[in-house]
């Protein structure tokens, strides 16, 4: 989506709040018109989901899951509304985001560090780069995001020494997303 659109997109639903309103709307015609029946509780369902995912994810994170999943899911049947998204899940809310390390003032950053302390950033070796480095212990506990997508894959033994479980929350089960049931 270009990013005119999204800039537009993110001010008209820029809570959750704004978006259950108008996705109100939109399952409320769209079960009118559902000659089986079953498109009304999928679309509820759905918001309970987009709820739970509010609550765990940044909302902006969440609104490019939505563009994504209803991009790909607003003409189809029911069943898909329940589904979840595995490419937008991976894409938008499970990116192990470094924390950003907020540079020093500048009569800060004129004192040497300890020796003893290892450096947590990397880059132009200043401390701005905003990306921390982390620790083998940091990495086991992350999930490795290649191994998850069936277009990437990872070796066997993961090199970055990221855990190959599937990133479906709560089922961390030894397959990749992809072939989560």
């Amino acid at each position: 989506m270009d990013l005119l659109l999204q800039s537009k997109l993110d001010k008209s639903l820029p809570t959750y709040a704004h978006w259950s309103s108008a996705f109100s709307v939109y399952a409320s015609i769209r079960t009118s018109y559902d000659p089986t029946g079953t498109l009304g509780p999928a679309l509820f369902m759905f918001m309970r989901e987009m709820n739970h995912l509010q609550l765990n994810f940044p909302w902006p994170k969440v609104l490019r899951y939505f563009f994504e999943f209803f991009r790909d899911r607003q003409n189809k049947p029911a069943g898909q509304w329940v589904e979840p998204h595995i490419r937008a899940h991976t894409k938008f809310l499970h990116h192990n985001d470094a924390p950003v390390i907020v540079p020093r003032p500048s009569s800060e950053r004129v004192r040497k560090s300890s020796p003893s302390k290892p450096s947590t950033t990397h880059g132009n070796g200043n401390g701005e780069s905003g990306r921390k480095r982390y620790t083998v212990d940091e990495k086991a506990l992350q999930i490795c995001q290649a191994y998850n997508l069936e277009d990437k894959r990872c070796q066997p033994t993961c090199p970055w020494g990221r855990r190959h479980v599937c990133l479906i929350s709560g089922c961390e089960k030894h397959h990749p997303q992809f072939e989560h049931k």
